[in-house]
């Protein structure tokens, strides 16, 4: 979590004798993580984009991102847009937000 490639606070290293591409991996999704977390989008400081989840329109249909060390991306998420409009639709009543 984070880019803690050196495993720190695990009793086995995770990264242990796995490829680079682990490590590279690491970093891009802590890099979009603190994109969001500073600046409401996880794009900043990437190559490749990770589209809005908009499950309003485009037929309910929103995007995901998959990742992996074999090549992360975009997919459609089409199972999650009921759930996802009723948060938005509830989100003051139930959450206070």
């Amino acid at each position: 979590m984070f880019n803690n490639t050196q495993g720190q606070g695990y009793a086995i290293d995770p990264f242990a004798n796995k490829s680079i591409a682990f490590q590279e991996l690491a970093h891009k999704m802590s890099r979009s993580w603190v994109g969001f977390i500073t600046a409401l989008d996880p794009n900043v400081g990437r190559e490749e984009e990770w589209p809005v989840y908009n499950a309003t329109t485009g037929g309910g249909v929103g995007w995901d991102y998959v990742w992996s060390v074999n090549g992360s991306k975009a997919e459609e998420d089409s199972w999650r847009g009921e759930g996802i409009s009723w948060i938005g639709e509830n989100a003051l009543s139930v959450y206070g937000r």
